[in-house]
This record gives structure tokens, C-alpha cells and sequence, in this order.
């Protein structure tokens, strides 16, 4: 634009606007700017992604490692649920991502998640792995502040044989060995609440004399050897 089109440009061709506001306007423009930002601020809450910490591993045995994912809220609430992965006592491990929509509900509401797997059937059996759930309570106990969960409030879900163990956890906790090496073992196995969903809850004649439908799975004959487990795990006994 030249200097002669400049001067052209005269508050004949744009009037001078009065701008001046008052102090109800002036109020009117920052709470709606704080309301965009509290939406932002809230929005930006809403998107943050849940956490996952795969692969945890809470012990050993035979060489293996047993593992549990954890699933933390983007806020939490202090609170945790340990999930028993469990089917005919078989724990078998899922890509923790496609198990967020299960989890998503508890998630929401601020709970802290863990996916506990156990040594599976039909190589171990039934009270290995109560065992080994149990040590998962334990070890979430012992490392519950860096996870962000109160030792205090934890709770156990599951269905089937994941039900089953739920009400072992719920059951038969104690409070630990105070004279084993493993600090693992010297924690508490208690649980503060459970949900057991549809679990077989007497297993005595299913060693005997099974039901059909059991008979009919070969898988379950092993894991409910409950006299061979006991032969070869005196360690797993209650202290």
C-alpha cells in the first residue's frame, strides 16, 4: 500500500469505534474465559490415558515368573481390585490393552486394576494356585504405596475358577509369616471385599466322582489333584 493510499484511510472511510467497556462486560469476558479454560483443563483430564504396567513379576516357580499387569486410573482413588485371570484354572495371558474394556468401569471410577496370573492347569494344580494368588495379595501389600494402592483396600474379582479363587482369597487370608525369608511372604493375605462370579464352590466330589460337564474336560482331571499337590508343595501351606 503506497503513502498516498495510506492517507486515504481517514476515520471518514473507518469511523473510530468506542471500545470503553463496562465493568459488567469486563466480568462477562473473564468468566467466560475461565469457563473455556476449565473445559479445556477438563477436557484434557478426560483424555488422559489409562497407564499399563505389564509383566510384574510378584514370583517364581520352577523357573517362571508370575506376573500381574497393572491398570492405573488416570485418577486415582486409593483403592485397588486384583482380576483373576482363571478358567478351569487355566491362566492364560492376554494382551493387557484388549482387556481394557472390561476394566474401563473400575478404571473410571478411580480403582487401581491388577490382572493376577497363576501357574496354570493342567500342570498345577488347584492349591498352587490359591498359592500362588495368594502371594499376589501379598506382594501388592508390600508394594502398595509405590502402586499407588492403600495395603488396606483391596478387593478381589473373578468368574468360574477366577470366582473360586476370589472366595479362597476372601475365606482363608492370614497374616503372613513373621519368620520367613521372603518378604513377600511375611505380608498379610487379606482382602478388604470380594465378587465372585458364578464359582464352583464345592470341589469335593469333583475329585471322586465329577460332575458330567467336568468329566467331559480333560484339562480339569490334573488341577483337581488335590492329595498330589500337597506331596510336592509343603511350602505352600498356611503358616
Amino acid at each position: 500500500m503506497s503513502g498516498s493510499q495510506m492517507s486515504t484511510l481517514t476515520p471518514d472511510v473507518f469511523p473510530l469505534v468506542d471500545v470503553s467497556l463496562t465493568a459488567i462486560e469486563r466480568a462477562r469476558i473473564v468468566l467466560i474465559a475461565a469457563s473455556c479454560l476449565i473445559s479445556a483443563a477438563l477436557s484434557a483430564e478426560a483424555q488422559v490415558p489409562v497407564r499399563i504396567q505389564s509383566d510384574v513379576v510378584y514370583g517364581h516357580k520352577d523357573g517362571m515368573a508370575l506376573t500381574l499387569d497393572v491398570f492405573h486410573p488416570a485418577k486415582t482413588n486409593g483403592a485397588g481390585v486384583l482380576f483373576m485371570q482363571s478358567g478351569g484354572w487355566y491362566s492364560i495371558w492376554t494382551e493387557p490393552a484388549s482387556l481394557l474394556p472390561a476394566f474401563q468401569p473400575l478404571l473410571d471410577h478411580g480403582y487401581t486394576v491388577f490382572c493376577v496370573y497363576h501357574g496354570s492347569a493342567p500342570r498345577y494344580v488347584v492349591p498352587e494356585a490359591v498359592a500362588d494368588v495368594r502371594r499376589a495379595v501379598r506382594f501388592v501389600r508390600l508394594h502398595a504405596a509405590e502402586l499407588g494402592v492403600g495395603p488396606e483396600r483391596l478387593g478381589v474379582l473373578g468368574g468360574s475358577a477366577g470366582g473360586h479363587l476370589t472366595l479362597m482369597l476372601a475365606t482363608t487370608g492370614d497374616d503372613g509369616d513373621a519368620k520367613s525369608a521372603d518378604e513377600v511372604l511375611r505380608q498379610p493375605s487379606r482382602v478388604a471385599a470380594a465378587v465372585a462370579m458364578y464359582p464352583p464352590t464345592d470341589l469335593r466330589t469333583w475329585v471322586s466322582d465329577p460332575p458330567e460337564a467336568v468329566r467331559k474336560i480333560p484339562g480339569l482331571k490334573a488341577p483337581l489333584s488335590f492329595p498330589l499337590a500337597q506331596a510336592r508343595m509343603p511350602h505352600s501351606r498356611r503358616p
